[in-house]
């Protein structure tokens, strides 16, 4: 097998959607259209996609984007929404070690300072043999066929209640809609003294390139012509994934996070997905957990894995 390490205009890319498809635990994270939003939006960041091509096709592959260069460069295996990581072919799963090396020998030309690979489906235990140390995350999954038959007492109340109380969910029509969906992510992250990670320009690419792929949807919730809240929501092969959202805070008691989310369990329905991931679940944020388990969310563990060069695992440690 040969391995190269490619650049977006370089890549095949119905070849390489083919791989992410017929990959077990491939996502939309895995997608050169996720990749593209990057360089749109944060133009310190560049794609990157390590191939392994055997018999004329991308056999595995490991998607990443690239921050800063030798000696600070810095690679990430698709970032701020995690769930990337190696992609190998249904059938070639048991040489995934031997691939993964060759993948990892072509990111090293990059000569990193710092790699992260996540391992959503636990099937890379393997790379702390190469020098990667490993981080517990969590997130939590809706078996959508199972929300179906969920008590609308227990789960679905409150988008009922939201729509009785004036609510309507619609999709994401303008320009105008964008405003104000990046209005209350920075009004939410105020709330937590955080800066917004995402400028404008990356929803309005995800809307503009996803959305009409049919990998994206940004609903809103509207009372009175007024937007009070969104979510971003994603979906590939048979997962649909919360990916951000927010909600007005003064309209707390009308529950439209409640509407949102019952809106984008229709969507993955709809789309024939069997699960929804709601996003990561930090520790000590207990309020958003209830709400996950009181969607029928289940708690899923995954590992980050991190490489970092000794001389810049010590200046970050200096930098604490």
């Amino acid at each position: 097998m040969r391995f190269e390490l490619l650049g977006p205009e370089k890549l095949d890319r119905d070849g390489w959607e083919a791989l992410a498809r017929e990959s077990p635990g491939g996502t939309v994270y895995h997608t050169a259209d996720w990749a593209g939003l990057w360089p749109a939006a944060f133009p310190h960041f560049r794609p990157v996609f390590a191939v392994g091509v055997e018999d004329g096709r991308y056999q595995a592959g490991l998607p990443a984007v690239v921050r800063g260069r030798f000696p600070f460069a810095r690679i990430y295996s698709m970032p701020m929404g995690a769930y990337g990581g190696m992609l190998v072919r249904r059938g070639l799963v048991g040489r995934a070690e031997d691939y993964f090396e060759g993948l990892l020998r072509a990111l090293d030309r990059l000569r990193p300072c710092l790699a992260e690979i996540v391992d959503f489906d636990g099937r890379q235990g393997f790379l702390s043999k190469y020098g990667f140390a490993r981080r517990e995350a969590r997130t939590h999954v809706v078996d959508l066929e199972a929300s179906r038959s969920l008590s609308r007492q227990k789960t679905k109340r409150g988008a009922v209640q939201s729509a009785k109380r004036g609510i309507v969910i619609r999709d994401l029509a303008d320009e105008a809609d964008l405003s104000d969906c990046h209005r209350l992510l920075r009004q939410r992250d105020r709330g937590y003294g955080q800066a917004t990670k995402y400028p404008p320009g990356f929803l309005r690419q995800l809307w503009l390139g996803l959305a009409p792929r049919g990998l994206a949807r940004i609903g809103l919730a509207v009372r009175d012509s007024r937007i009070i809240g969104f979510t971003a929501d994603l979906a590939f092969g048979d997962t649909v994934t919360y990916w951000d959202g927010a909600s007005d805070p003064g309209f707390r008691r009308l529950r439209p996070a409640d509407a949102l989310i019952q809106a984008t369990i229709d969507w993955g329905l709809k789309l024939g997905c069997r699960r929804l991931n709601l996003g990561g679940s930090p520790p000590g944020a207990d309020g958003l957990v209830r709400f996950k388990e009181n969607w029928g969310g289940q708690a899923r563990d995954y590992g980050v894995y991190t490489r970092q060069a000794w001389w810049y695992k010590t200046i970050s440690g200096l930098r604490r």
